[in-house]
Parts: C-alpha cells; structure tokens; sequence
C-alpha cells in the first residue's frame, strides 16, 4: 500500500512541473525535468511489475531491473543535458531541438527496453534480434549527449565591450 501512496504523492509533484508557471522560470531545465519524470515512470512501472512477479527475473533471462534501471536514470539522463544546454551559446531553438530528441531518446530506451524483458530476454545479449533496438537507440542518446557536451566545451564567454580612453575620460 506504502507503494501506491509514493506513486501518488510522486505524481503529484510531477504535475507541479507540467504547469506553465513552473515552465516560465527555466524553460530548458523543466522541459529536462519533464522528460525525466515521464521516464521515471517507466521505472515505477516496472517496479510494479517486480511486485506483481515476486522477482526480478521474468522468463528465462528477462532482468525487470535493467528496465527500473534506465526508467529511473531518465531523472539525470535529460536534466542534466538540460543543465549543460542552458550555459550554451547557440540558439534557443536548437537547444530545445537537441533536448527533445535527448529526452524523447531516453524515454524510448526505457519504454523499449520493457520489450526484450517481457519476451525473457537479457538486455545484455548482444546478438538478440530484440535487444539490438536497446542498443541503438543508447548509442543514438550518446552520440546526442556527446554533442551537447562539445557544444558546453566550446562556449564562448561574452567579453566585455572594449571602451576607449575618451569615453572614459568623459
């Protein structure tokens, strides 16, 4: 029961940053926040599915931690390229831009991964038709927040203006 009620209050505080208010204050940071919190709840899912099974394990190979797992890092995976997004000198709709695809990336890993797991498979079995997606889309997600992290790399710093000795000395 102590289960549902974190669910419920998790929600709750979820829904505090899907409001326009809240929206306004960061725009890249809550839109980072969104999507980890959407993903997070794929980890409360399959934290349920645990519950329902009494294991871990389902299947022959299937590990449902591997899914709470990237579920529950969606939390760190969006907001904090949201975090290095937001010291980043290029423009705002590419930024959004990148963010969207990072957290709309993460988000279908999570929801992906459920699929090899249901199916009892090991998330790490390379060789398995039905976990090459899980894969993909983590190289596709790196190569994004790898972008992201030379884009904060190579910042520019605004420079102060030069002034001129004459308009000082005015």
């Amino acid at each position: 029961m102590l289960f549902f009620g974190v669910i419920l209050m998790y929600i709750w505080l979820m829904l505090q940053f899907f409001t326009a208010r809240s929206y306004q204050i960061n725009p890249l940071l809550v839109l980072g926040i969104r999507y980890g919190l959407l993903a997070s709840m794929l980890g409360f899912a399959s934290g349920l599915w645990m519950a329902v099974v009494q294991s871990r394990y389902f299947g022959e190979h299937g590990n449902i931690l591997d899914v709470h797992f990237l579920g529950f890092h969606g939390l760190q995976a969006a907001p904090v390229l949201a975090l290095l997004l937001g010291k980043c000198t290029a423009a705002v709709v590419r930024r959004h831009r990148l963010l969207h695809a990072a957290g709309l990336l993460w988000f279908a890993l999570a929801a992906y991964a459920f699929v090899p797991t249901y199916l009892g498979r090991s998330l790490f079995t390379w060789s398995d038709p039905w976990v090459l997606p899980v894969y993909v889309l983590l190289a596709v997600w790196a190569a994004v927040a790898i972008g992201v992290l030379v884009m904060f790399m190579r910042r520019r710093t605004a420079l102060p203006e030069k002034t001129s000795l004459a308009a000082t000395a005015s």
